[in-house]
């Protein structure tokens, strides 16, 4: 709260690259000087002049800056590259696109990506959870599913095995042929992986769970030269699970490396690799028995 005794305070805000800034200024109204009596002694005509302290003309009308900053507290992610293959604002771009944030990832333990689209309003999935086989509608028709901004080579367009190397997820409803020559009247799911970043930067977790469910992995990354204009980023992740069943079970290998040259700072060219195994034992139910 500002208060002043004289006279209201004039606040300003405006908008610069520190943040939001308010200016409060107090300005102190003017008074008229008073006049100062004169004194004559005597005859000898000496003067003497009575004064009283000046007042300070200095008003306190500079401005007081206050800086506020502080630290985005919400799943926001303002920008998107689905839809226009660029860095751009939502608000910038015509389309319905949803981005699932890789602080929802951590804050949720998800291990699969499947389970990331869970937090996508109007995205259902079909198949089993763990076959490649499955897909993921939007709206009611098949989605369409893409890594980077780019089809997949081979396969359905089904998501990673493992979630240690997304970044975040993407999903553009409706059509989307418009930008990509090629779409689905229900949307697209953009798959974004992990960068590399110019500083070092290393983490490791392990994650454990019901019926032998274990899964540790590794995450990373730096500056090759000292330049930092080579970089390099590592995700490797190992899962093994079990199952309510006797003798169901699987494991999982996943290693996503990536190196990226920065050319200038709106050039760079960038080599991705993912290697994905995958073994397990299937397990659809018991057979009805059409003799009851």
């Amino acid at each position: 709260m500002v208060t002043s005794e004289t006279s209201l305070p004039v606040v300003e805000l405006y908008d610069s690259n520190e943040g939001l800034i308010f200016d409060i200024a107090s300005v102190a109204p003017t008074t008229p000087q008073q006049q100062n009596p004169t004194l004559l002694r005597g005859g000898e005509g000496e003067r003497s002049q009575q004064t009283q302290p000046e007042q300070s003309s200095a008003q306190s009308d500079e401005p007081i800056e206050l800086v506020v900053t502080g630290e985005q507290d919400s799943y926001r992610i303002p920008n998107a590259s689905t839809g226009t293959r660029t860095d751009t604002p939502l608000r910038d771009i015509p389309q319905s696109i949803q981005v699932v944030p890789q602080q929802v990832i951590k804050d949720q333990g998800i291990i699969r990506v499947e389970d990331v689209l869970q937090n996508a309003a109007g995205v259902t999935s079909e198949g089993d959870s763990r076959s490649q086989t499955r897909t993921f509608n939007i709206r009611g028709f098949a989605a369409r599913g893409l890594r980077n901004g780019f089809a997949q080579v081979g396969g359905f367009g089904a998501p990673p095995d493992l979630a240690n190397n997304i970044e975040q997820v993407e999903v553009l409803r409706g059509p989307d042929a418009l930008w990509s020559a090629s779409g689905k009247p229900g949307g697209t799911i953009n798959y974004i992986t992990k960068q590399p970043l110019n500083y070092p930067y290393f983490a490791a977790s392990l994650t454990a769970g019901q019926f032998g469910f274990y899964q540790p992995s590794i995450d990373l990354s730096g500056p090759l030269t000292t330049d930092k204009r080579l970089l390099y980023r590592l995700n490797v992740a190992y899962q093994n699970y079990g199952g309510f069943a006797d003798f169901v079970n699987g494991q999982t290998i996943s290693i996503a490396p990536v190196i990226s040259y920065k050319f200038s700072d709106a050039t760079s060219l960038k080599f991705e690799y993912e290697y994905n195994y995958n073994e397990r034992n299937e397990y659809s139910g018991l057979p009805l028995d059409p003799h009851r």
